[in-house]
């Protein structure tokens, strides 16, 4: 949990404490998860209230997040030519306003935005793409763009390989309260970027339970 400082932290940890539970008591481990998560979220929550005078528990950026999410495919980008709020906004009042500009937009064809969210999804798990770019940023020498074809001609197909296997993985392994729990943090991440944008570096915090998944669907037992 502590290494989820982001907003996101807080359904990966309600999912997580859930679902290592049952009944009444698979309530309560998922509220002290969350509470523990809120925790760790509290010294960056405070900066906020004090530099912005957010709303404890505002994300600055939540509304253009879900504003983007509702235009093309729903990835991180900048905003189409008069789909915006009044940029002399101070930063908090500008979010507010995209954040209802976004749920206008929602309500107005909800079944074009349950396909984006396919799509997002799509652009989330599917592939491996911004680490090569990012190794070919941080090279000193060479043709980056070389690198980063080269990089990413190497991540598809693994990834592509990690993500079958880890399907695998989940359907045959046995050991179903240990499913669960990896399970749990993928849904959540999952269920976020369905709702706001994707892109493939936000599966970042869930690579380890994919690579686990992974193993057993790659592994002679089960």
């Amino acid at each position: 949990v502590a290494a989820w400082v982001r907003p996101t932290a807080l359904p990966i940890a309600l999912l997580l404490g859930a679902s290592v539970s049952r009944g009444k008591r698979a309530v309560l481990t998922g509220l002290v998860s969350f509470v523990i998560a809120l925790a760790v979220l509290s010294p960056w929550t405070m900066r906020n209230q004090r530099e912005l005078g957010a709303p404890v528990l505002a994300s600055t950026n939540a509304g253009f997040n879900l504003l983007l999410g509702t235009v093309g495919r729903g990835a991180f980008g900048t905003l189409p030519e008069g789909i915006d709020c009044d940029r002399a906004l101070d930063e908090v009042s500008k979010d507010r306003c995209r954040r209802d500009l976004a749920i206008a937009r929602i309500v107005d064809d909800p079944l074009a935005w349950l396909g984006r969210g396919l799509m997002k999804l799509g652009d989330t798990f599917a592939h491996e793409s911004t680490p090569a770019h990012y190794l070919a940023d941080a090279v000193v020498s060479g043709d980056r763009d070389v690198i980063r074809t080269v990089a990413l001609v190497a991540t598809l197909p693994f990834w592509i390989v990690v993500i079958l296997a880890a399907i695998r993985g989940s359907l045959v392994s046995r050991r179903r309260r240990a499913l669960w729990v990896v399970l749990a943090p993928i849904a959540g991440i999952a269920a976020v970027h369905f709702v706001f944008i994707g892109g493939d570096r936000y599966h970042a915090e869930v690579a380890p339970m994919i690579l686990a998944l992974a193993s057993v669907g790659l592994s002679r037992r089960r």
